[in-house]
């Protein structure tokens, strides 16, 4: 239980460093888990024959240019799934994994 504890304390640290609120960073967390892990893995690690891992270089708005067009031929764009405000507190999140 401690570990889990620590766990969610660095990951809210890492949502305020990035300039997330801790409400928007949340939900980042939950979208990510909900549309992204099953092809990028839990921690953005990639999965063999699916995906590499995260290129957490990249800035915020080249990641999020990513979510919102995706990358054919295998990720989705989101643009039409996901508002602005929610891609950007993603791309943070990501980067931040």
């Amino acid at each position: 239980m401690e570990k889990k504890k620590q766990s969610i304390l660095a990951v809210s640290l890492v949502g305020i460093v990035m300039g997330i609120s801790g409400i928007a960073f949340a939900d980042a967390a939950a979208t990510f888990v909900e549309k992204c892990a099953v092809c990028h893995g839990a921690r953005g690690e990639g999965k063999a024959g699916m995906t590499t891992p995260f290129d957490k270089s990249k800035s915020n708005e080249v990641t999020a240019e990513v979510i919102t067009n995706g990358k054919p031929p295998k990720m989705p764009a989101f643009k039409d799934k996901l508002k602005k405000e929610e891609i950007d507190a993603l791309a943070a999140y990501v980067r931040g994994l």
